[in-house]
């Protein structure tokens, strides 16, 4: 009995040899500004992205991260030309006072309200530009840091190994996917 054992244990591994293994090389997912992308390039669809990490996953990060970052780089934008609107502002209220000869700011803005208004209304504009700047960067920053978790979470679902009991090419047989 034991030699038919033996015997079957190594038929058995002769025909596990026999056969060629052929394995596919899953390249690693890359983020592109707010998209998803494979090693060439190629955009992931949006059912590309939930087949990976699950619709949840997809649904309550990709997508508000995605969000996050569109309004991060729009406030960025809005903010910084702002802040240089106000900042410019600013500077020619400054330039007209020091071209006027005085040496006492209140005194002068007295006497000339209209450069004392356009530097109040500069020194708001600036205001807004920087909260908007700084929200902005907040907004883009958190966002982007989203979008690399969801990266994360498509290479681990594709370096996932697994051995299952299935269909192979040649009929029913153990696979295993890596």
């Amino acid at each position: 009995m034991k030699k038919i054992i033996v015997f079957l244990c190594a038929a058995f591994a002769l025909l596990c040899v026999s056969f060629n293994a052929s394995a596919q090389f899953a390249a690693p997912i890359m983020r592109h500004g707010t998209d998803l992308v494979d090693q060439n390039g190629h955009k992931l669809t949006d059912n590309e992205i939930i087949d990976l990490v699950g619709a949840d996953i997809y649904g309550e990060t990709v997508v508000g991260a995605r969000k996050q970052m569109r309004a991060g780089t729009g406030l960025i934008i809005g903010g910084g030309v702002t802040l240089a609107a106000g900042l410019a502002g600013c500077f020619y209220a400054g330039y007209e006072f020091g071209q006027s000869g005085m040496t006492d700011v209140k005194e002068y803005m007295k006497q000339n309200e209209t450069v004392a208004g356009i530097y109040l209304a500069s020194y708001v504009v600036s205001a807004v530009g920087a909260l908007a700047l700084g929200g902005g960067l907040a907004f883009h920053f958190v966002g982007k840091s989203r979008l690399n978790w969801a990266e994360e979470q498509c290479n681990d679902a594709i370096s996932q190994v697994t051995l299952d009991f299935g269909p192979t090419v040649n009929g029913a047989g153990l696979v295993l996917r890596f």
